[in-house]
């Protein structure tokens, strides 16, 4: 067992120097828990986390975010480091209402082994690490003849948060939950200036009298591919924390390029909220628009949920969170929109397909009756049997910019009349009048893996217009 104490002014002091020794020797897992977080704190030890969650080998992270304020943009840049979601990988944001998450401990499984840790004071930020804060610990190493079961037993309390997620734990397992997060006031747009380190500010026209300061007492090493600005959400302006709030909301990508989501979903919205809701797949309680999706199987459903509801808002079809006075109190109902198109719509629908799959275990899951493509033939035969319904829909249809957006790349790209899906997801977010649309609304473009889930949604709207026909690899245009 030794001590380290960064209150003498060394190297070897710090928190920073024996990450970086253990990261040389070799790592095969890494966990950790901390009260406080910034994407500083982790430069030691992030390229190698990174290889191991790359490999299979398990990377858990608790992080506290005490009273909101670690960044989003910093949780987001890192579970993109660590290509979450992946069934090895764990990374949790804890944060309670009255109480602070406080421990700081770090734990190193080697290549050769051999285990060790550190239990202390530092958390992992920048100058928790770095001995600019005067920080003190114990570091346990099996290879120093420490009891390999004590450090063991640290492993495992980190790994009981993950199996077992109490409510005031938030598993970050994409772009939504910290979304989530961050409008719930979880996690902060920007730093807490008070948190940071003062200098000398003047109060009544005089300065305060100097006090004692420090430096870092080891250089940390730069994190690769860090941008000054990991999230288009930093370059929000100062305005107070509730409208801060309200604009992350509208910001939220999910609004203007759905995913998950079909035409099918969005009749049995209109069906349900037309009628009492009450143990129905649409009920109170399964509708989480804003904070946490809790845990276990109701969380994912909740969150399937949410992405259907936030598409019918940008269509119009039901009440838009984005344009409540009060967000903390509302309420989703059906729109006067909405109400009008499903009552032309109802004669050509089968109240039987509208309805979600009940599970075993009494639980609902988003899984409906017919495939996607039938729901897509349902309103175009519709369309064409009524003109009323067909001009209500393109009414609809004009609320979502990413509509026109799609129709306008599929001319853009196609030869003789065909595009192949691959070629879509590959280059849809990065067409011009995309990337123009993304700035302005302030969301990143979505990746080639996420363009697989959000641009589905626009094709099955185009082919239910009759402008295109899906296969299995490809799509056909119609119209020119």
């Amino acid at each position: 067992m030794k001590y380290i104490d960064s209150s003498v002014l060394e190297a070897n002091q710090t928190v920073a120097y024996w990450m970086e020794e253990v990261v040389a020797s070799g790592v095969k897992e890494f966990r950790c828990q901390a009260g406080y977080f910034t994407l500083e704190g982790t430069s030691p030890v992030l390229s190698s986390i990174s290889k191991c969650a790359s490999m299979g080998a398990q990377v858990s992270m608790l992080l506290g975010s005490n009273e909101g304020s670690t960044l989003a943009s910093h949780i987001s840049f890192l579970a993109g480091k660590l290509n979450v979601p992946l069934a090895n990988v764990s990374l949790g944001i804890v944060r309670y209402e009255d109480a602070l998450f406080h421990p700081k401990v770090y734990v190193f499984h080697r290549s050769n082994g051999s285990i060790t840790a550190y239990v202390g004071s530092a958390n992992m930020t920048g100058s928790g690490i770095s001995g600019k804060n005067v920080e003190a610990g114990l570091i346990l190493d099996s290879l120093n003849g420490d009891e390999e079961e004590t450090i063991k037993q640290i492993s495992s309390r980190i790994d009981d948060w993950f199996s077992h997620p109490p409510e005031s734990l938030s598993i970050i397992d994409g772009p939504d939950a910290i979304e989530a997060l961050l409008i719930e006031g979880d996690l902060a747009i920007r730093p807490d200036p008070s948190l940071n380190d003062g200098k000398g500010a003047k109060s009544d026209g005089e300065e305060k009298p100097k006090k004692a300061r420090r430096k870092p007492l080891t250089k940390l090493p730069n994190i690769s591919d860090k941008k000054k600005e990991t999230s288009r959400k930093v370059k929000i302006p100062d305005l107070p924390k509730t409208q801060l709030q309200k604009l992350s909301v509208r910001t939220e990508a999910s609004y203007h390029y759905p995913q998950g989501t079909h035409l099918g979903h969005l009749l049995s919205i209109m069906f349900h909220f037309l009628r009492d809701r009450a143990d129905t797949a649409f009920d109170d309680k399964y509708i989480r628009l804003r904070g946490g999706f809790g845990s276990g199987r109701i969380a994912g459903y909740r969150r399937q949920i949410k992405y259907k509801i936030l598409a019918a808002m940008e269509l119009g079809l039901v009440s838009d969170l984005r344009l409540s006075d009060d967000p903390e109190y509302f309420t989703v109902e059906i729109s006067d929109q909405g109400e009008e198109f499903f009552e032309l719509l109802e004669p050509y629908i089968n109240q039987e397909h509208l309805a979600f799959e009940k599970q075993d275990d009494g639980l609902y899951s988003s899984v409906m009756p017919l495939a996607a493509a039938k729901y897509n033939e349902i309103i175009f035969d519709a369309c064409m049997s009524s003109e009323e319904v067909k001009m209500a829909y393109s009414e609809i249809l004009e609320n979502m910019p990413a509509v026109a957006q799609m129709k306008n790349f599929l001319f853009s790209v196609a030869e003789d009349g065909k595009v192949s899906k691959s070629i879509i997801y590959k280059d849809f977010f990065g067409y011009s009048e995309v990337l123009e649309f993304c700035d302005l609304v302030g969301i990143d473009p979505a990746s080639e893996e996420g363009a697989k889930h959000r641009c589905p949604f626009l094709l099955n709207i185009l082919e239910s217009v009759g402008f295109l026909e899906q296969g299995r690899f490809d799509v056909r245009l119609k119209a020119s």
